[in-house]
């Protein structure tokens, strides 16, 4: 499926789902960094040991797991009211596909406003291209705070994408100029 959309799933599907790849823990953590006590998730380790947090402290178990499922983009929540354009596109080269073969991989963002419980959420989703693979996107961030108009929403994106592409301008324009310096 190469478009933003995916079938209706639910939430306990997609937890379930993320439970089954067995790449996730949740765990109660008593005391862990400036959040406080409370359920963690964990990129879970070739040998099985905890890795780094995933997403931030949750209240339950319950609601970790569905933070999981959203950040992996197991699970959308909301309505969609509208979508962004790609934008800032890095490259990996020689990385291998699921064919076996080697190729590059392209990642790039857009941003999704979505309609959640009385407000409008700006989720960062994040897309990867990998040879002749179908795109899939990959994880998935709320930027903001929530919105109380769709117009206020799309305001937001707008300039985040116009700030981004902005810095990236300036970063081009300072590696073109140091590189000047270097050949004189």
């Amino acid at each position: 499926m190469n478009d933003t959309t995916q079938p209706y799933v639910t939430a306990a599907v997609a937890i379930d789902k993320v439970k089954k790849a067995n790449k996730v823990d949740v765990r109660y953590v008593s005391t862990h960094g400036v959040d406080g006590p409370g359920f963690y998730a964990h990129w879970l380790r070739g040998d099985g040991s905890l890795g780094s947090d995933i997403g931030r402290v949750c209240a339950t178990e319950a609601e970790a797991w569905l933070s999981v499922a959203i950040h992996l983009v197991e699970y959308r929540p909301g309505a969609l009211q509208m979508t962004s354009r790609e934008f800032g596109s890095t490259w990996t080269s020689n990385v291998q596909c699921l064919d076996g073969s080697l190729g590059s991989l392209e990642r790039r963002s857009r941003f999704e406003i979505r309609w959640v419980d009385g407000q409008y959420e700006a989720y960062l989703v994040d897309r990867r291209y990998l040879g002749n693979d179908t795109p899939r996107d990959v994880r998935q961030y709320i930027q903001g705070d929530p919105f109380t108009t769709l117009a206020e929403a799309a305001g937001f994106v707008g300039q985040y994408i116009a700030d981004f592409e902005g810095a990236v301008a300036d970063d081009r324009d300072a590696a073109v100029e140091a590189q000047r310096e270097r050949d004189r």
